[in-house]
């Protein structure tokens, strides 16, 4: 799971996503990153300074 790109692309929270498929979750990519806010993708940002 790459629970960075629900944030950067907009598309959800991902803490309610692992409500929906954690139990099928075995792997997590680690980023950070900000909503988007001019209806493109959000901002990466260093680790433990985005949502």
């Amino acid at each position: 799971m790459d629970p960075a790109n629900l944030i950067l692309y907009g598309k959800g929270n991902p803490i309610d996503a692992l409500d929906t498929i954690g139990q099928y979750v075995r792997n997590v990519h680690v980023k950070d990153g900000l909503y988007p806010t001019d209806g493109n993708r959000g901002r990466k940002l260093e680790l433990g300074k985005g949502k």
